[in-house]
């Protein structure tokens, strides 16, 4: 059973979902008794939010939650769907499960992520996906100044022109140790990276496939395109590699 969790009034200050992660799949009845930190204090579910059962299996969440953080903090399973944008550490050390968020997210998206699934629809701050050890990350608009800071593994794909919406520029893959990055075309490769081969790899065409299965809106031309490789970064040791789509800047 899925429950859907619509906000009755706006927030005022910062909202602390980490505390839903671990009722995905409960009952709504218990989910309305969870506390959760709303700015200094406490407040349960049932006063933030109107609770009703749905049958998608999803713990979906409805309103203007810009406020909120922490959503799909250390997820282990199932599913949670933000309709909306949220504040800072969404997805922070997911364990396992999806977290679809259907607009922007604040700053360290899936920082320290473990495994599971995670798609950014909008934007995503500074520090997406640092030191991500294992999972797949989608981010469909702009990044902020970092991404991909010190991965340890797991894919990161990102769907959106690489610039910072802030100004300045963007560091891709800094201190990099291993993973995989996806870069839309016409990206620059970072400093540290050095350019491997042209190919057509099959395993590409099936991550694409599969995210497009999960809703994911992948363009065409990325499913049967072309890719640049490259590798590099954590201290020349090569461990980590980037795709660009063929065309990209040398």
């Amino acid at each position: 059973m899925g429950a859907t969790l619509a906000l009755k009034q706006s927030l005022v200050t910062f909202l602390d979902l980490s505390d839903l992660s671990r009722a995905v799949g409960f009952d709504p009845e218990q989910i309305e008794k969870i506390e959760l930190r709303y700015g200094k204090t406490r407040a349960r579910v049932s006063e933030l939010f109107r609770v009703e059962p749905n049958s998608t299996g999803e713990l979906a969440l409805t309103g203007d939650l810009r406020l909120a953080i922490n959503a799909g903090e250390g997820l282990l399973c199932g599913a949670m769907r933000v309709k909306s944008g949220v504040s800072h550490n969404a997805g922070r050390r997911m364990q396992g499960g999806r977290l679809y968020i259907e607009g922007d997210a604040g700053e360290n998206a899936c920082n320290q992520m473990q495994e599971g699934f995670v798609s950014i629809s909008g934007n995503a701050g500074d520090n997406a996906c640092r030191r991500m050890r294992r999972g797949v990350a989608v981010i469909g608009g702009f990044t902020g100044r970092s991404l991909g800071y010190e991965m340890l593994g797991g894919t990161l794909v990102s769907l959106g022109k690489i610039e910072n919406p802030e100004g300045g520029g963007v560091y891709i893959g800094l201190d990099m140790d291993r993973g995989t990055i996806i870069l839309p075309a016409n990206t620059d490769a970072p400093p540290g990276f050095t350019r491997i081969s042209d190919c057509d790899l099959v395993f590409l065409r099936l991550l694409f496939l599969s995210l497009r299965d999960a809703g994911v809106p992948i363009p065409q031309s990325a499913i049967g395109g072309v890719f640049t490789r490259w590798r590099g970064d954590a201290l020349r040791l090569n461990k980590g590699e980037l795709f660009i789509p063929q065309g990209a800047k040398q």
